[in-house]
């Protein structure tokens, strides 16, 4: 059958009002950032100075908007339910994306986003005051061995990066401590300082700003750090036991393949830019930078990991 010419040039035209548009038009209005925690800690920092680095990337204006609570659960929610259409990213840490999913029901799942770009990662210390008796990871091992159950450490709460860490050292060094938990990170510091526990796990900023106060015994990274180089890594002391406490730029799932593709760019252009490089050193952050395969990948492997290690301690709070 025929059609006329006609009628097939009307039913184009309609056809290309509702099309999506093309990823030229995208972004053709300011886009929000969430940051599931509250103005002036590290993920909110991070995220101001990132999009700050962003907008003349993409050539619209990012409003960071902190919609704190539930251990950045709400905020991560509220991002989960926005449009996928890239008018609505955000800043979102390790916590709500791969710890929070295991202690209890949520709306959200590692799968409910698309991965954009990592924007930083922190790796945790372990601290103890400047008067400590322990001087090395060595000291507080064999001390341990030998009072097993006696010895208290902190953390910033149940269920926290620094908490599943120390979870895991205790594992591998084959030692039993005592856990006194914290309700964060200042509260900890409190008690270590008080003597209630000989320390626990910070990042490397806390380190830095108090460097009068702790004597860090090792990091748990990889390998030692230029910011501190006579630093020991758990690893040296025979341990694989490496923590961080990280985030990055993650969006609603089902982002149009054009719009991520811009995002993903952007990502890596305001990264890499002077402006951003200068605010990261000032913070003591080295920079990081991923493609969003690859931070995807990273997301669902520490979702694994530390799933594995809420489970095993027990810490699962699902009804």
């Amino acid at each position: 059958m025929k059609v006329d010419r006609r009628i097939a040039l009307a039913i184009g035209a309609a056809l290309m009002l509702f099309a999506p548009p093309a990823a030229a038009d995208y972004p053709d209005r300011p886009i929000t950032m969430i940051v599931p925690f509250g103005a002036g800690g590290t993920t909110d920092v991070i995220a101001r100075s990132l999009a700050g680095a962003l907008e003349p990337a993409l050539g619209q204006k990012i409003v960071v908007i902190n919609k704190d609570g539930a251990a950045g659960v709400i905020g991560t929610t509220e991002l989960g339910r926005s449009k996928a259409d890239g008018y609505t990213i955000g800043m979102i840490p390790v916590g709500p994306l791969t710890t929070q999913p295991h202690l209890r029901e949520l709306a959200y799942s590692v799968d409910s986003f698309d991965y954009i770009c990592q924007a930083y990662s922190n790796p945790q210390v372990l601290i103890v005051t400047t008067d400590s008796p322990y001087k090395t990871l060595k000291d507080l091992i064999a001390d341990a061995k030998a009072k097993p159950g006696q010895i208290r450490y902190g953390s910033s709460g149940p269920g926290t990066i620094p908490h599943l860490a120390m979870l895991d050292f205790v594992r591998k060094a084959g030692i039993d401590l005592t856990h006194v938990p914290g309700k964060g990170e200042a509260d900890a510091f409190r008690s270590m300082l008080g003597g209630t526990v000989i320390g626990f796990p910070v990042h490397t900023g806390f380190v830095t700003a108090n460097a009068d106060r702790v004597r860090p015994l090792a990091i748990m990274a990889a390998q030692r750090r230029s910011e501190f180089p006579d630093l020991p890594t758990f690893k040296e002391a025979g341990l694989d036991v490496s923590f961080d406490v990280w985030g990055g730029l993650v969006a609603p799932k089902g982002l149009p393949a054009d719009v991520r593709s811009k995002l993903e760019k952007a990502c890596a252009a305001a990264q890499a830019s002077a402006v951003y490089r200068e605010q990261q050193t000032k913070l003591k952050m080295p920079p990081v930078s991923s493609t969003g395969a690859a931070f995807a990948a990273f997301v669902r492997a520490e979702f694994a990991r530390n799933g594995n290690i809420i489970k095993d301690a027990g810490l699962r709070s699902k009804q």
